[in-house]
């Protein structure tokens, strides 16, 4: 302690005391300056205008004790040295402000989420398990919920290529029309076919995808010999100029596939095609 007296204060660090003066003290410098210090430090302890908009410092003080409270689970002892607490039922719970004042709110455990009691202070937040067994999977079926876990595997097997050669013919006096072919023993998903015809002494190259979308070459005859058309139908034979048969697909069907055949002008002899099917 500090005897202001004694010409100085040692607040705020320590309270001063202060030897009482009786009349047949002399007053001396340091009976004025230890005073003035202590007044000077309480001032600057306290900063400008301590009490702001309330009456006095005192009723300031009050109010703000008073506002240290709380709600459920939240409360508060009070006074000028307030403990603050959550009740210890109410698990997960946690304190976050608004902007103007601090408030309570707790986790909620969403789809597939796991949230553990609080253990020296921290809460833990876990994916829950899935059913699935935590493994390596090949050629694997999976089934994922909304959330975007795996809820379900299981292995397969290496998906295999079905494929089958089929030979038929087609009469190009035959006029236009769609003609069945049958032989794959499954339903394609494509095909490349090769013709040619007996009597004109030319080829084509055609191919059809799963989709449908088909594409070919052709060597044309009477056009300009030894030369291929491009971006043809996937059967395309040339006689001469304006005496095609020309065969664009139709649909895949259980055993093969469906042709749509469009002749123009006059065209003879037997058209052969070998298709290679695949799946």
């Amino acid at each position: 302690m500090a005897n202001i007296h004694g010409g100085t204060s040692g607040y705020p660090s320590v309270l001063d005391t202060a030897t009482t003066l009786t009349s047949s003290d002399a007053v001396i410098e340091e009976h004025q300056n230890g005073p003035a210090q202590a007044i000077v430090n309480i001032e600057t302890e306290l900063g400008v205008n301590p009490r702001g908009s309330s009456a006095d410092v005192a009723t300031r003080l009050g109010t703000l004790v008073a506002s240290v409270s709380g709600t459920a689970p939240l409360s508060s002892s009070g006074g000028t040295t307030p403990a603050i607490s959550i009740a210890n039922s109410s698990t997960g719970y946690i304190l976050f402000g608004d902007g103007t004042a601090w408030t309570t709110g707790y986790f909620r455990a969403g789809t597939g989420i796991t949230i553990a009691s609080a253990t020296g202070g921290w809460a833990t937040i876990t994916m829950a398990n899935t059913a699935v067994t935590p493994a390596t999977y090949t050629y694997a079926s999976i089934t994922v919920d909304q959330q975007g876990r795996i809820t379900a595997a299981a292995s397969g097997s290496q998906a295999t290529l079905s494929s089958q050669v089929v030979q038929v013919t087609r009469d190009l006096t035959t006029a236009s029309g769609a003609q069945a072919i049958t032989g794959a023993g499954f339903r394609p998903t494509a095909a490349i076919i090769h013709a040619c015809a007996d009597t004109l002494g030319q080829a084509s190259w055609g191919m059809i995808d799963a989709a449908g979308n088909d594409n070919g070459q052709g060597t044309t005859n009477g056009v300009a010999t030894g030369t291929y058309q491009a971006l043809a139908p996937c059967v395309s034979l040339n006689l001469s100029v304006g005496n095609t048969q020309t065969a664009t697909w139709a649909s895949w069907d259980s055993d093969g596939t469906t042709l749509t055949w469009t002749k123009t002008g006059t065209i003879a002899g037997t058209a052969y095609l070998n298709i290679l099917f695949l799946r």
